[in-house]
This record gives structure tokens, sequence and C-alpha cells, in this order.
């Protein structure tokens, strides 16, 4: 079926007269600009033009959403011709609703037909800025590299600067190589808001392959004489930023004094590039000049900043790099960070000196604890690696077990520990206890058993007494965690392997602390079955599944709280029987012992037999 126009709306555009029927356009090619206001009448023209303007302009935008709407509309089969029609309307605002769906198309992964890619290209002359403007940038989204001399000859005509800022941002991204000069054209001549286009475009045409001798020159001094152009230094920031950025990527020497300079521009996204360009330029006698801008007023800056000095000045700015991780110099946590890994970076191949120094300044830093135990690591390699004195090893391993156990770390705390007392045991006796003292302490913190069978082995009754006291203290940070299960083996296993040795208040306490986690536990698993349970009547059987591996994996401690559900459920008015099966079935699987439930006996018969099993000791 031929398709047609909206006639109505079209109707209504053109029965409404528009201000070109009315008066001539101020300032349009051929009419003088409007006189002065008509005394008699007390009006001007313009002022009876005005509202007639604003609803041509009403009219037109909705004009152009209905054929966007038209467009969506239309079955798919009918949509090109329906798209190539849009685009060669007569109406501007129909032309950028025709550019625009190209562009929605585009994004969406659907292709673009040929003739609506040559439609798209031949409007980068079209009469109004606008859709050129949108023609442009659409061209090299859809990666038209015939569009390149279309784009150069509009280039060679084109008076509006957001077309030509458009046109070289196109050249830019279809990287013909040829548009070198043309863009270095408007890099040296262009208005300062096409310049940052320009600057931008040269950077991508010669990002991977830099251009010949006589063209790198001719684009240094383009470059260097634009950026001292007065227009670009006292204009906005984007040009200057846009113009250093493209020194970064053609990176000629004579660059390095501009760039330099550009560190102490006023606007904070120069000097980031002005710092990226000398990054990328390998400049490493800059790290003197970027030095100080690790303390500059812009987070991205500092970040920047940190990024080169640590690549390009080395070791030597190693203590102005660490600066910037102390809360109370660097206030930004991203900073503190990049700065952390930059200093981890600096000190990968650094020798014993260099490394306890570090670790002696962030010795009491709260803030730092992963960080020391990170250095500590390093130092401990780099001891070892010297054949220093094993003494000082040990104690280095001694520190490193006691930072992972305060960063509650504790299974990594209990093997270095572990090695550091033994090792400590060898070397310096007369520190042995304390250090054994420090692993099984690690040991109870990590909820491992073996800390008991450490402390049994313990002669001294009174590194005894402190191993219980830190066992204490460790079971009631486990029960904090809610680590039942462990605190009822550890508290256990310490009354049944150490209980004669303790005082009995001691032996009071442990066992009060067994209780209360019992306790705490039981009502944990109680809500936990409660909810498993639910879920064995799921109507998902991934859901019913899982519930009964949870349910199996809890095992004896799932049945009394099944068999108090399992009552409920014969108890209630009228009975739960999908629920009474589904928990009878679990607890023949996890309570084998539970085997002579009759599902079909009456059900005074059924509670008892719950009752039985709840009350076994009966």
């Amino acid at each position: 079926m031929k398709r047609t126009r909206p006639i109505a709306l079209w109707f209504l555009l053109f029965s409404v007269p528009m201000v070109s029927a009315c008066a001539p356009a101020a300032n349009s090619p051929g009419h003088p600009s409007p006189g002065p206001p008509n005394e008699a009448d007390g009006v001007s023209e313009n002022s009876r033009t005005q509202p007639l303007a604003e609803e041509n302009e009403r009219l037109r935008a909705r004009l152009a959403r209905t054929m966007r709407e038209l467009y969506a509309r239309t079955a798919e089969p009918e949509r090109d011709a329906l798209l190539l029609e849009l685009l060669r309307d007569p109406l501007w605002e129909v032309r950028a609703a025709g550019l625009g769906l190209t562009d929605n198309r585009l994004s969406s992964g659907r292709p673009v037909p040929p003739e609506v890619r040559r439609r798209v290209r031949d409007m980068i002359g079209d009469e109004h800025a606008s859709v050129r403007e949108s023609a442009a940038t659409l061209v090299a989204q859809l990666n038209d590299e015939q569009a390149v001399d279309v784009l150069l000859d509009r280039l060679a005509v084109e008076n509006v600067v957001a077309v030509r800022s458009a046109l070289m941002t196109a050249l830019g991204r279809l990287g013909n190589r040829e548009a070198i000069p043309a863009v270095l054209d408007e890099i040296e001549t262009g208005a300062p808001e096409a310049v940052s286009s320009a600057a931008s475009a040269l950077a991508r045409l010669t990002a991977d392959t830099p251009p010949e001798p006589a063209l790198r020159r001719r684009a240094a001094e383009a470059l260097i004489g634009r950026y001292e152009g007065r227009d670009i230094r006292e204009g906005p920031a984007t040009p200057r930023e846009s113009l250093v950025s493209a020194m970064g990527v053609v990176a000629d020497e004579t660059f390095v004094e501009v760039l330099l300079e550009a560190l102490e521009d006023e606007a904070a996204t120069v000097r980031l590039a002005a710092i990226n360009a000398l990054s990328v330029m390998g400049a490493e006698d800059a790290s003197e000049a970027v030095e100080p801008l690790l303390a500059d007023d812009d987070r991205g800056v500092r970040q920047a900043a940190i990024s080169v000095v640590a690549t390009l000045g080395g070791r030597e700015y190693l203590a102005s790099i660490l600066s910037r991780t102390d809360p109370a110099v660097e206030s930004a946590e991203a900073v503190r960070r990049q700065a952390w890994d930059a200093a981890m970076d600096m000190l990968s191949d650094a020798g014993p000196r260099t490394l306890r120094m570090v670790v002696d300044r962030f010795a009491a830093h709260d803030d730092a604890v992963s960080e020391r135990i990170r250095l500590l690591r390093m130092l401990s390699e780099a001891v070892a690696d010297n054949e220093h004195d094993p003494a000082e090893l040990a104690g280095i391993e001694h520190d490193l077990g006691e930072a992972l156990l305060a960063a509650g770390r504790y299974g990594e705390a209990a093997t270095v520990l572990d090695r550091a007392w033994r090792a400590v045991e060898q070397s310096d006796p007369s520190r042995s206890a304390a250090a054994r003292l420090a692993w099984i302490d690690a040991l109870a913190a990590a909820g491992d058993a073996a800390c008991i069978e450490a402390i049994a082995d313990l002669e001294s009754e009174e590194s005894f007494a402190e191993a219980v006291g830190r066992l204490e203290v460790r079971l009631e940070g486990l029960l904090g965690r809610e680590n039942h299960s462990a605190v009822i083996k550890l508290s256990s296993a310490a009354l049944d392997r150490l209980g004669e040795r303790m005082a009995p208040r001691r032996r009071e306490r442990l066992g009060d602390v067994r209780d209360e986690a019992t306790a705490r536990r039981d009502a944990a698993d109680r809500i936990r079955v409660e909810r498993l349970c639910e879920q064995l009547t799921s109507d998902y059987e991934a859901v019913r599944d899982e519930a009964r591996a949870d349910l199996r994996a809890m095992s004896d401690r799932a049945a009394p709280h099944m068999l108090r559900l399992l009552r409920e459920a014969v108890a209630a008015e009228p009975p739960d029987a999908e629920t009474e099966r589904a928990l009878v079935e679990k607890l023949r699987e996890i309570a084998p012992e539970l085997n002579d439930y009759d599902v079909s006996a009456p059900a005074e018969q059924r509670l008892e037999t719950i009752d039985r099993w709840l009350r076994p000791d009966e």
C-alpha cells in the first residue's frame, strides 16, 4: 500500500501564516534590516511578527516529532523508504529528525542502507547549518570514508563555526591523513571554538603514525603559534586544553617549554592536559616542575601528577608521593589510594634499608594497615634475599603476623606467627615465650582448635594463664562475629583438655560462654530452619533443591526444629498435609532413626510419635 503523509498536520502547518510570508527575516541576504517602529501605530513590525515566529517554530517542531512517531509505527520493510523521504523533506526540522532516526538506527546496531548513507553524505552541503552539523557528525559515526572529500570541499566554503567544528571532528574520526593539511589550516586561522576540534582531530590523525618531518614541523609551529595567540590565551580554556593535548601526541621536543608553562595555567583542565602530555612524551626532566602539582587544588590534577612523578621521577620523589597517603595532608581517598599504589610500584625493587624506613614511618598509621602488611611482606622478602641476620627476619615476621592479626586476617596471621616464634626460638630464646603466645592468640582468633593443644603444651603456669586469658578474649570476639560453632568447639575443648589447670572462676566463665554460644546458635538455627522448611514447598524446583541441601548440611542440628514445625503442621486446623509430607521426607533423610512415623495414622497418634521424638531421654 502506498504510504501518504499526515495530511492534517501539513494543512495545519501551512494554514498558519509563516513569518517569512509576513516580513523578511532580519539581516537575511537580500533584505535590509528592519526599520524603526511605526510611530503612528506605536507598535514595531518585530512585535507584530514575533508571535507568528514563535507559533511557526512550535508547529515545525511538532511536525518533526510527528514524523519520528510515524517512523516508529511504520513496518520494518517500509522504514528505509520513509527514512529517505524524511531526509529529503523541504523542512529542515524534518530532515534533522531523519538524521536523528538514522543515528538511533546506527546506535542500536541495525544496518544503514547505502542509499541512506549517500543521502547523509550529500546533506553535508545542506542549506541549514544545524543539518550540516548533524550530517558531518553522522558520517563519522557511519565510518563513511567516501565522505572525506565532501567534508574537505564543504570546509572550503563553510562560514558557520559550529559546522566547521563538526567537520573537523568528522575528519579526525575518519582517520584519513590526507586531511592533516586542512586541519592544520584550521588550527592556524580558525575561530577558537573550531580550534578545539581541529587540535583533537590532529591528535587522532597522528596518534598511530607520526607525520613526516616537514608536516611535523608545521604541526609543531601551528600548535605553538596558536597556543600563544592572544585570543587563545585570554579566552576559554577548552582550546588551550585541546592544543596542549595534541602536543602530547605529536610529541615534538619543542613542546616541552610550552607544556611546562601550561602547568601553571589557571584552568585545571589545561594543567591536567599538560601533565598528561609530558607523560606521553616521557619528559623525565619535567618531574621537578610537576612535583608542586601534587598539592594542586584539583583532585584530577593531583592524581595525574602522582602518576607522572612516580613514573618519570623515580625513587627520588618517594617522600613526596608518600606524603599524599596521609589523610592529614590528602583529603581525597582516591588520591591517597593512587599515591599508595604508586609508592608500592616505586618500592617493588627497593632494598631492606629503604623498606624499613617506610615501614617505620607508617607503624602508627591506623589508616594504612593493609599497606603496612604489604610493606612488611616486601621487607621480609628483601631481608631473606639479602641473607641478613635471622633474628632480624624473625622480628619482621613477628611484626607482619601482628599486623595481620590487627587487620582481622587471622588465618594468615597464625601461619606467619608460627614461622616467627619458631625462628625466634632459634635466634633469641628470651623472646620465644612472647612469640609463641602471639601464635596461640592468632590460632584462637581464627577459631582453630589447634590452639587448645598449643596451650596445653605450655609448661610455664604464667604463660598458661596468659594464654587462657587471651583465649577467653578471642572467644568473646568470635561470639561477637556470630561464629557460634567455633566458640562451642573451642570452649568445650578447653574445658575438657585444660580444665584441671584452670582456676575455678575461669572454668565457670568458659562454661558461661559456651552456654551463651549454644543458645544463640540454637535461636539462629530455629530461624534458618523455619525459612528453609517454607522453601521445601516452593513452586520452584531449584528453590526446593537448595533448601534440601542446606537442611542436609545442618543435619542433626536441624532435626529438633523440623520436629516442632512438623507438630505445628499436624496440629493445625485443618492439618497442613503438604508441609507434613515435605518435612517427614526430609527428616527420614537427615535422621534415619526417626523411621516409625505413619502419615496415614490418626492425628493423635502422629502427635504422640512427634512428642516422643522431641523427648528422647524420657
